[in-house]
């Protein structure tokens, strides 16, 4: 009996004895469909975008298949990216505050091996950007220098209502 490695080719040749000499039929070969992938490691990178990245089988394969659905606890993946050729995937394009989860399948001219064991990750909430004013004397008022940001920068403050942003005494109420 023989124990198949995954995504390996064997050849097999039929051959005949008898009085009147050896006979050898045709070699025959096949190539096994690959083994499962290493199960992958998912990061939420955003609000839209989770990462994936995986181990190769051993013995290889020829590309990938990403399948995910959505919502925690979810069991019916479906494709969503196939013929992947890194053992990493970005995926883009997903909505805030939501669970996917992901499995990955290897691919040969063979077939497709079993899904990878599940990973879960949820995206960041969406944000609604707020407006911060540069604060050069570090008094919590800002005058000028506005950016737009989730999260507020270092240096930055609320508010715009600094009369003086060089010395920090000179300050509303001071």
């Amino acid at each position: 009996a023989i124990s198949p490695s995954g995504n390996t080719t064997y050849y097999f040749c039929a051959i005949a004895q008898s009085s009147g000499g050896t006979t050898y039929g045709t070699v025959l070969s096949f190539l096994t469909n690959p083994n499962t992938p290493g199960d992958p490691t998912v990061t939420a990178v955003t609000s839209s975008q989770i990462n994936l990245s995986w181990t190769a089988p051993s013995g290889g394969a020829t590309s990938y298949t990403i399948s995910r659905c959505q919502g925690s606890g979810c069991n019916t993946p479906a494709p969503i990216a196939t013929g992947v050729t890194a053992t990493t995937y970005n995926n883009t394009g997903l909505s805030a505050g939501t669970t996917y989860v992901y499995w990955v399948s290897a691919v040969n001219t063979t077939g497709t091996s079993s899904y990878s064991l599940s990973a879960s990750a949820t995206t960041s909430a969406a944000c609604t950007p707020t407006t911060w004013y540069r604060d050069a004397d570090g008094d919590g008022y800002g005058s000028g220098g506005a950016t737009s940001s989730c999260t507020q920068p270092a240096g930055y403050a609320a508010n715009n209502a600094d009369c003086y942003d060089g010395n920090a005494l000179a300050r509303p109420g001071q």
